[in-house]
């Protein structure tokens, strides 16, 4: 059986490894909020298990099949003895989440277990949906939103975010052998994924430059495309969306400012989220169409 302490660590987990959504959940209802936890802490805890263990890829592929596993006797009926695994079943259970969507997120990170070399942009978008866009769908059953209308602009949202998190992440992904930006479009700049962990100078990186600009201009676009979903949400939860595309998508705008340096990962700073959550209570005055379009 749940207990509020589940919620209370999916929230602890929100936290710590999410402020920029945990800022966003706090206009939540309470209900709602606790979900937006729940969904949250399994996806980092899934993603984790991968991406943060110390075993070697083996032991971390077996754990994120027991994972699974837990997973599947929890939604059968078999009381867990993982806290995020309870309040996740609760919130799936209670939101009719299909199960379809989180074990279409563990297929998602097993990828990111092997090394990644992605060819072609529609095989990027695959990944996109299972990483992220899975999750925006899940959440849209806590919202309890019109999923017929909504779900596409969730869909262009996940990959507009992993969209960001690729970018921000270029050169850590390549000291690991993940090379999620697409080869074609790579060689279309006369570039290659080896060029993603070499210290480029001279043409290669004016080239490099474009290459970024361009992926960014895309990624901007299915944040633009994904404001016209707003409108089919709960409008309790129509700034809140808002504010997570606003203050994430600002990642973008570091690369920019840092000249396309990928050396170092970027982040917004905290005192930034606050200004544009002033900026974004005052815009609330307006109605969502004109909101949504307002310059990010």
């Amino acid at each position: 059986m749940v207990e509020n302490e589940d919620y209370l660590l999916c929230r602890s987990i929100l936290e710590e490894h999410a402020k920029t959504f945990y800022f966003a959940s706090k206009n939540l209802p309470e209900n709602k909020k606790r979900g937006f936890w729940a969904v949250y802490a399994f996806c980092r805890k899934t993603d984790d298990i991968i991406d943060e263990g110390t075993e070697n890829i083996d032991e971390r592929r077996k754990k994120l099949n027991n994972w699974k596993e837990s997973l599947l006797r929890a939604h059968n009926g078999t009381t867990s003895q993982n806290g995020i695994i309870r309040a996740f079943v609760h919130t799936m259970n209670m939101y009719q989440i299909p199960l379809s969507l989180p074990l279409k997120l563990i297929k998602g990170v097993e990828t990111d277990s092997y090394k990644v070399k992605i060819e072609s942009f529609s095989k990027l978008k695959e990944y996109c949906f299972s990483v992220a866009s899975v999750v925006g769908l899940m959440l849209l059953y806590v919202m309890e939103s019109n999923l017929k209308k909504a779900s596409k602009y969730a869909i262009s949202l996940g990959i507009a975010m992993q969209l960001t998190n690729i970018l921000r992440d270029i050169a850590e992904d390549a000291r690991m052998g993940r090379f999620y930006l697409p080869k074609t479009e790579l060689q279309s700049f006369g570039l290659d994924h080896s060029d993603l962990r070499a210290a480029l100078s001279g043409d290669k990186m004016i080239r490099f430059r474009r290459f970024l600009k361009f992926q960014i201009k895309r990624a901007r676009n299915y944040y633009r495309k994904a404001m016209g979903g707003i409108k089919y949400l709960p409008k309790e939860l129509q700034m809140t969306i808002l504010m997570a595309s606003r203050l994430y998508s600002k990642i973008l705008d570091k690369i920019e400012k840092n000249n396309y340096d990928i050396s170092r990962r970027v982040f917004v700073p905290f005192h930034e989220k606050v200004l544009d959550y002033i900026m974004m209570l005052i815009f609330s005055k307006l109605p969502m169409r004109q909101l949504s379009q307002q310059p990010g």
